[in-house]
């Protein structure tokens, strides 16, 4: 079995704080804070904070409304 993924378990994507505040429209320190309070999960990356850019479409799809 491959130690890459799998079908039950999608690969992460990981992306910049920064990234993730340009999707969600806020500044990186609202994303760290999202963070902080659980609500996105943080991975460290040497020095660096990345997020799953699955996890942020998720986020930003939970917050969509059907108008219909």
């Amino acid at each position: 079995m491959s130690k890459t993924g799998n079908a039950l378990s999608p690969r992460r994507q990981l992306i910049s704080t920064t990234k993730a505040a340009e999707w969600l429209d806020v500044a990186p320190g609202t994303v760290r804070q999202m963070i902080a309070d659980g609500k996105l999960r943080g991975y460290k990356v040497g020095r660096l904070i990345k997020v799953d850019a699955n996890e942020v479409q998720a986020l930003i799809d939970s917050f969509m409304v059907d108008n219909s």
